[in-house]
């Protein structure tokens, strides 16, 4: 559980000065990490699934029918291994979709943590009215998160998080 916790990527909590960096940090490695893992999972899952349609194809069907029902339902394994294979393969395929959206989002934190990282506090102090590069980066990866959290439910979404962040920043 422990091991869980650690590796879950954090909820975002309100803006503290000078934290935008460690939490764009934070979300970077632990997106990494999320997307590294979705990605080994998606294609274990769908290699399984292959193995399940090549072993549902070997096994066949019996032609002759039993009479009870535990033996009608063995009758027809090769088709329930074709069954079960289209369920894995889609669990894999979902997985390697949340692996794709969690490496963008992973992207987007590491190129907050860049803008953060080049931030001079003395051009802040000559230049209040600039915006806080901080911010911008705690900012964006909040942004970032909600957008991946939406692409749980929507799979179109996955391909809009670059797209909606260009368009909140123009």
């Amino acid at each position: 559980m422990v091991w869980f916790e650690k590796n879950f990527i954090p909820v975002p909590k309100g803006y503290v000065p000078n934290e935008g960096l460690a939490f764009a940090t934070t979300l970077a490695e632990k997106a990494q990490f999320i997307s590294l893992l979705f990605n080994i999972s998606g294609w274990l899952f769908i290699m399984m699934g292959i193995l399940l349609g090549v072993a549902g194809s070997v096994l066949g069907t019996d032609p002759v029918m039993a009479e009870d029902a535990w033996g009608r339902l063995l009758s027809q394994r090769g088709l329930i291994c074709n069954t079960f294979a289209i369920i894995i393969a889609g669990v894999g395929r979902q997985l390697l979709e949340r692996a794709k959206a969690a490496a963008k989002l992973a992207s987007i934190a590491t190129k907050a943590v860049a803008t953060s990282s080049r931030e001079n506090k003395a051009h802040d102090e000559l230049h209040p009215d600039q915006l806080n590069q901080d911010r911008v980066a705690y900012d964006e990866c909040v942004i970032a998160k909600s957008i991946w959290l939406e692409g749980r439910v929507d799979d179109a979404q996955l391909n809009e998080i670059l797209n909606k962040l260009g368009r909140e920043k123009n």
